[in-house]
């Protein structure tokens, strides 16, 4: 086992291949990368409990208040119908183009 004996603060560094390291054996550039990569993956664990928790709080308020915007808002049912109308019209073929606009 090849021990060095660092003159800076007389402590002696493992250099074998293999040999426990510790954080001050290690180089800026790894130290950096370790840093880079944890940060990458704290953010990205981040984002994906944030997209989860507002994709819950968005289903229960529209599981919940879907019932009461529709009876407030009646006009907003009669859209949804004519809404409806329009895209089985749209997605029907017809051989011939309609020249009539909604009547």
């Amino acid at each position: 086992m090849a021990v060095m004996l660092d003159t800076a603060d007389k402590t002696q560094v493992n250099t074998a291949p293999g040999s426990p390291r510790s954080i001050y054996d290690a180089s800026k550039k790894e130290i950096v990368f370790r840093s880079f990569l944890a940060g990458l993956s704290l953010g990205l664990g981040h984002a994906v409990a944030s997209f989860l928790f507002f994709a819950i709080i968005l289903g229960l308020l529209v599981t919940y208040l879907q019932p009461v915007i529709e009876s407030a808002f009646p006009q907003l049912n009669q859209f949804n119908t004519l809404l409806e109308q329009a895209t089985q019209t749209l997605s029907t073929p017809s051989s011939t183009p309609s020249t009539t606009v909604g009547e």
